[in-house]
C-alpha cells in the first residue's frame, strides 16, 4: 500500500498542480533556516522570530506564540529554541525539557519550526502524518502506542513518531530516485491525508 501511495505521489509532485506548493514550501525552508540556523539563532531578533512563527501550515498557533512572548521574552524563546533544536541532550529529553519549560507553544508549532529549520533532525507528527501512519497499517509498529497518537505527546513518543516517518521517507526517497528528507514526508502525508484518506471518507460516507 505504501509504495502505491509513493508512487502517487510522485506522480503529483512532477506536475504542474504541486508547482505552488513547492514555491511555498521553498520560501518556508528559506526563512526558518536563515532564522534558526546554529550560526544564526544568537542573533534573531524579535521580528526575526515573528517571521518564523507566522505563515503556519500546519495551524494557526499566533495566540500560542504570543502568549509564549508575553510570559518568556523573545530572548529567552531564543535560548529554548535553541537547546531544542542543537542541544547535546537526547531528541526526548530535549522535546520534554522544551515543553515543560514552555508549555504555551504549542507542540505542532515548534514541529513545524524545527522541521523546516533542520528537516534532516526533526519529523512534523500532525493529524495528516498520524493519519497517514493509521492508514498503511503501521500504527503499532516502531515502538508506536495509542499515547502516540493523542494531541500532546511526550518526548519518547516524538522519537517513536520520527523513527516511523523515518522509515517512510526511505520509502520516498527509494521510489523518487533522490535524497528526501523530512519535510519531503510532511508534502507526502499532507497529500495522502487529503487524496486519499479523507477522500475516501468522503465517498464511504
Amino acid at each position: 500500500m505504501l509504495e502505491i501511495l509513493v508512487n502517487d505521489f510522485i506522480k503529483f509532485f512532477s506536475s504542474d498542480l504541486s508547482t505552488r506548493l513547492k514555491e511555498i514550501v521553498d520560501e518556508r525552508r528559506k526563512i526558518c533556516k536563515q532564522v534558526l540556523s546554529e550560526e544564526n539563532i544568537d542573533s534573531a531578533k524579535a521580528e526575526d522570530l515573528e517571521l518564523v512563527f507566522n505563515n503556519f501550515l500546519t495551524g494557526d498557533f499566533d495566540k500560542g506564540f504570543k502568549a509564549a512572548v508575553e510570559k518568556y521574552s523573545y530572548r529567552n524563546l531564543v535560548e529554548h529554541l535553541k537547546y531544542f533544536l542543537y542541544g547535546s541532550d537526547t531528541l526526548e529529553q530535549r522535546f520534554d525539557r522544551f515543553f515543560l519549560a514552555i508549555p504555551e507553544l504549542p507542540q505542532l508549532a515548534v514541529m513545524e519550526v524545527a522541521t523546516f529549520a533542520q528537516p534532516k533532525s526533526f519529523c512534523i507528527w500532525d493529524v495528516s502524518a498520524k493519519s497517514t501512519i493509521r492508514y498503511i497499517g503501521h500504527s503499532r509498529m516502531h515502538g508506536l502506542s495509542e499515547d502516540s497518537f493523542k494531541d500532546v505527546i511526550a518526548g519518547l513518543d516524538y522519537v517513536w513518531a520520527k523513527l516511523a516517518l523515518n522509515h517512510v521517507r526511505q520509502i520516498l526517497s527509494a521510489y523518487s530516485g533522490r535524497k528526501t528528507d523530512f519535510v519531503d514526508v510532511y508534502l507526502f502525508t499532507r497529500y495522502v491525508y487529503e487524496e486519499w484518506i479523507l477522500k475516501k471518507s468522503f465517498s464511504d460516507g
